[in-house]
């Protein structure tokens, strides 16, 4: 039988920005999810792997003198899109 991959989330954090210099203003995102390999005809199986990404609304412009850029979410679990969008306002 082949192997199968799913990945679960198991949270996501809203961490709120540090103030400190050099910070964005915008909350950062932080997903925590959990990758599974099995197989049914493998006794050895299930592996699992914990994931941790953050996300932060702005990517930060490699080139002094240019301006940093809103982060492509699109690829995204539709949940994480979600609770982006939703923390990341203009109001």
């Amino acid at each position: 039988m082949a192997i199968t991959k799913t990945e679960n989330i198991l949270r996501i954090i809203v961490q709120n920005p540090t103030g400190e210099v050099g910070d964005f203003d915008d909350p950062t995102i932080i997903v925590e999810t959990e990758i599974s390999l099995d197989d049914p005809d493998d006794n050895t199986l299930p592996v699992k792997h914990p994931v941790r990404k953050t996300i932060e609304k702005w990517v930060r412009a490699v080139i002094e003198g240019e301006d940093d850029v809103l982060t492509d979410i699109s690829g995204e679990d539709t949940m994480v899109q979600a609770v982006c969008n939703a923390v990341w306002t203009d109001a």
